[in-house]
């Protein structure tokens, strides 16, 4: 994370350009806060996370979403070994680049989004260099599970749906 030479590598890719929509850019950018606050608790950026959650998905689901997603990051690093690299949240040219690791978590969850379960367990293999991935498969699902039901939706941006809305003030 601290030796940032700002330079874009062969393999990888922006994050803008990498086919995600408003939530799923969300999530990744959320989640890297979760990931800097896992490897240093100090920077207490578990509380920056929060915040961006509810400046994203609104006061009501915003909390509720992080708090899931933290549940998904947890599956994943208690499954995964090897140490999961992610590109610096807090810097502006590292926060644009998208990770291999981050690459594949993506796919696991773009994957599980669209109902591509191939394509999910698939990532998911790679993801866990061949570690059986059903603790986190069934975390992602319970967490995807929520906007399947139609329980929540979000617009392009990532952020509330303004049917969603009227559909839970009902």
């Amino acid at each position: 994370m601290s030796n940032c030479n700002h330079n874009l590598l062969p393999h990888q890719k922006l994050a803008a350009n990498a086919g995600f929509d408003g939530f799923e850019l969300a999530l990744l950018n959320i989640s890297r806060l979760f990931f800097a606050a896992f490897s240093d608790p100090e920077k207490r950026l578990w509380t920056t996370a929060f915040a961006l959650a509810k400046q994203v998905w609104g006061p009501v689901h915003g909390p509720a979403l992080a708090n899931g997603l933290v549940e998904v990051l947890d599956a994943m690093r208690i499954t995964r070994r090897e140490t999961f690299r992610f590109s610096n949240p807090l810097c502006q040219c590292c926060n644009a680049k998208l990770s291999d690791h981050e690459r594949q978590l993506m796919a696991c969850v773009c994957s599980a989004r669209r109902g591509d379960r191939t394509r999910l367990n698939a990532s998911a293999i790679m993801l866990f260099n061949g570690q059986e991935p059903h603790v986190f498969i069934a975390a992602l699902d319970e967490y995807i599970g929520m906007f399947a039901l139609g329980v929540l939706s979000y617009d392009k941006d990532g952020g509330v749906s303004t049917a969603a809305v009227r559909a839970l003030q009902r």
